[in-house]
């Protein structure tokens, strides 16, 4: 503690001096802790130590064409529900870069992503307690927007430690439209390609390296575009005929008029990447992006089983479409309109932990919203949602259960009594074929629910809610999941008081979600940006 707290405090010295002449200094303070009650009824596990926080520091300099920073990170203890490697107080990140002329370098840490990330992407979450930056070297270079490479090179973060493993990259985007000056058609293409290298192995046929390519391409003509992506590596296991991984991304769109539509096709097997041959820690010890491609909600009971993606073997797709009504026609009426439906599908083997099996649903869901302002004081968002989800992606002794299929409405009302005060409804309802089976830990997903949520807010800095989530439908256990608090910002400081109880779920960013357990607490998030 005291060594870092020794570093910390020379790292910061010596970037203001960096910035003193004609340069600047940013940063940021972020602190999340939960202080865990006792609450029987939840069946929540109580941690030993009954207080958790994470948080972090973050500064950078910049002067000129120069710029560098570092993080420090400390977890004291980690929250429940994030990665056990995670603990204590490390620097974690730090940086120097020069950027002039279309070059760019960095050595240190860093963060990117070839092509839609499929075949590699670095990047940080802390919602999700995610980061596996490469500390190494980063060098790109961008000629008129038209030509733009990237080589990489760097060991990935794992926990607050980095993996004794070497991943190297390098990544070409070339547009031909603004090569060529056309002012009709986009046209991009772009390669990448991507090695890790891990020494030793407890087998003789140990794979030292790993590597994989990946190529695009993109068309864009007067709203329309069209995009793919191929992706193949070879495999993370030690034998040379091991089956390797394979991706075929598609999207087609159109944007125009108040219109926009998307559809967005993928296959994939075997694409976790991970950061090493015996990788084993889930979504933290990745080196590529899997996201799931479905909607992505914020309402509770729209998020009690969201999907997330199964890249040992997995086919499906989206397609978004969304219309806004003008003003002044019969739909859009004196303030318009907007109108936004999601359909997306997705199958995969019976086991989708080792990718065997018949091919079998996993999840559908197809939901419509609409985005209505009825004057300048009521606002009206309003949601179905029919989602299908297969049990069996909870826990394999589902198989051939029924789908779990939901019926969500939610209607999210706005009222602003004048400039600075406004009030805010949530009615959230799920509706569902009852099937509880006596002692089964997933009950709550196969009832009724009811929730619903008041929010009040002064402008520019208050907010008060209270929210409540009731399992009514569960006779063994009809649990309220309560919770309310406040926050205050203003200027640069953030800061939010909340207690409740809280039921096991999920919470997603980009489509990767990450398992929350059960608890009750207070729950205190400051944030500071200087």
């Amino acid at each position: 503690m005291k060594r870092t707290a020794t570093t910390l405090a020379a790292l910061f010295a010596a970037l203001s001096a960096f910035a003193q002449h004609d340069g600047y200094v940013t940063g940021s303070i972020e602190s999340n802790s939960i202080q865990y009650a006792k609450d029987e009824a939840t069946g929540a596990v109580l941690p030993e130590d009954r207080f958790g926080s994470n948080n972090y520091a973050k500064v950078d300099a910049f002067w000129g064409n120069f710029s560098a920073g570092f993080q420090i990170e400390g977890y004291m203890p980690v929250l429940q529900g994030f990665s056990p490697y995670l603990e204590g107080i490390a620097l974690t990140s730090k940086y120097a870069a020069y950027n002039a002329d279309g070059w760019s370098v960095r050595l240190g840490n860093f963060y990117g992503q070839f092509g839609s990330g499929l075949l590699f992407r670095s990047w940080e979450d802390r919602d999700l307690g995610f980061n596996n930056s490469l500390e190494g070297i980063d060098i790109a270079y961008n000629w008129n927007g038209a030509v733009s490479v990237r080589a990489i090179c760097g060991r990935p973060r794992f926990g607050m430690e980095v993996k004794d493993v070497w991943v190297r990259g390098a990544d070409a985007n070339l547009s031909v439209a603004q090569l060529l000056g056309m002012q009709a058609f986009d046209i991009d293409l772009g390669a990448s390609y991507v090695d890790r290298y891990e020494e030793g192995g407890w087998s003789p046929d140990a794979r030292l390296n790993v590597g994989g390519y990946s190529a695009r391409a993109g068309l864009g003509w007067n709203g329309l575009s069209l995009k793919g992506e191929y992706v193949t590596r070879a495999s993370n296991e030690t034998s040379e005929d091991a089956q390797g991984a394979q991706a075929i991304l598609a999207e087609l769109g159109y944007s125009g008029h108040g219109l926009g539509i998307t559809a967005t096709f993928r296959k994939m097997s075997n694409m976790v990447f991970g950061m090493s041959r015996d990788s084993a820690d889930g979504m933290y010890e990745i080196i590529n992006y899997t996201p799931a491609l479905s909607q992505q909600y914020t309402y509770t009971l729209t998020t009690l089983n969201p999907y997330s993606s199964h890249p040992i073997n997995e086919i499906g797709g989206q397609v978004d479409v969304s219309y806004n009504f003008r003003r002044g026609t019969l739909l859009g009426g004196k303030r318009g309109m907007k109108i936004h439906a999601n359909y997306s599908q997705w199958h995969g083997p019976s086991n989708a932990y080792t990718g065997e099996g018949d091919s079998i649903l996993y999840f559908r869901d197809a939901s419509i919203d609409i985005d209505k302002s009825f004057s300048s004081k009521l606002k009206l968002k309003a949601l179905y949602s029919f989602q299908s989800y297969n049990p069996a992606l909870k826990a394999p002794n589902h198989l051939g259960e029924e789908m779990w299929n939901s019926h969500i409405v939610v209607f999210d009302i706005l009222y602003k009594f004048d400039k600075k005060q406004s009030l805010r409804t949530e009615i959230q309802h799920l509706a569902t074929k009852k099937n509880i089976i006596e002692g089964d830990s997933y009950n709550r997903f196969r009832s009724n629910w009811l929730s619903g949520l008041l929010e009040y807010n002064i402008a520019p800095a208050w907010s008060i809610y209270i929210q409540d989530s009731w399992n009514y439908g569960n006779d063994e256990q009809r649990l309220h999941y309560y919770n309310g608090g406040f926050s205050y910002s203003r200027s640069n400081v953030r800061a939010d008081l909340s207690y409740g109880r809280y039921m096991e779920g999920y919470i997603c960013s980009g489509g990767v979600c990450r398992t929350i357990p059960a608890y009750t607490g207070a729950n205190l998030k400051f944030t500071f940006i200087f």
